[in-house]
């Protein structure tokens, strides 16, 4: 009987294993020699595919940057809160001196007021707006008065380390855009059709005109089919396909079960 290469459900697999499969078939193509065995005209095109896709199983699903961004944000909201807090606060001191500083300040703050649920660029800019509002000669007088000068410097540094959070970010965003505009399906249908094209080549040349090195390759392929459906079938992810291989009649090509 001529040796062919058997039909597996390509669709029935994970995202994971559908990579580790075609990745193991690679091997087999290139341990053969493609020319030998045939697949020079699909090799490289298979191998692009592959990697393409090998590039998404390995993907962040979430990004290293939000984490940081959002401790940035919060810690610059706390230092929004304690400035605007310490100053609504010596509003009632009954220190003259401090309660006119903090009622001149409070009048220079009150649009600033409700700008954590802005934006996180517009709040950006608003902050650097009140630190410059703050940092008029008069106004620094009444910081001092305060004694808050600590205060308003650790916001403007809250400020700019979210800043720099966001452009990384940013900058993250743009290294994933190769692998976020892949469409999987569409890549995987291909890889499948180049699959199912050199399984035509291979077992029509095993009628016809077979090899060593032909047969050895039928023969991996085989039994990486033979593995990929049992452990498919462990994990209730194959169709009803029997687990007994060798009793399965060759097939020119692939089908999908």
């Amino acid at each position: 009987m001529v040796k062919q290469v058997k039909t597996i459900a390509l669709t029935s697999m994970t995202l994971a294993l559908h990579n580790d499969f075609h990745s193991q078939v690679q091997g087999f193509i290139m341990k053969a020699d493609p020319e030998v065995i045939h697949l020079s005209a699909q090799a490289d095109r298979y191998l692009e595919a592959i990697r393409k896709e090998s590039s998404i199983v390995k993907r962040q699903t979430a990004y290293v940057s939000t984490v940081r961004l959002k401790e940035s944000d919060q810690r610059r909201d706390h230092g929004l809160s304690v400035v605007l807090n310490l100053i609504s606060a010596h509003c009632y001191n009954l220190n003259t001196e401090k309660r006119s500083a903090a009622l001149a300040l409070d009048a220079v703050v009150a649009p600033y007021r409700g700008i954590r649920n802005h934006e996180y660029r517009t709040e950006t800019r608003e902050i650097i707006g009140l630190l410059a509002a703050l940092s008029t000669d008069e106004n620094k007088e009444h910081i001092t008065t305060l004694n808050m000068a600590d205060e308003v410097d650790a916001l403007d540094m809250a400020n700019s380390q979210f800043d720099t959070a966001i452009s990384a970010k940013q900058m993250e965003e743009v290294q994933r855009s190769e692998q976020t505009s892949v469409n999987t399906l569409e890549l995987r249908a291909e890889i499948d059709a180049i699959y199912a094209e050199m399984v035509q080549v291979v077992n029509a040349y095993a009628v016809i005109q077979s090899s060593e090195a032909l047969e050895q390759f039928i023969t991996d392929v085989n039994a990486l089919i033979t593995l990929v459906k049992r452990s498919m079938a462990n994990t209730g992810s194959s169709t009803s396909e029997t687990e007994d291989e060798e009793n399965m009649p060759p097939h020119e090509g692939v089908t999908e079960e």
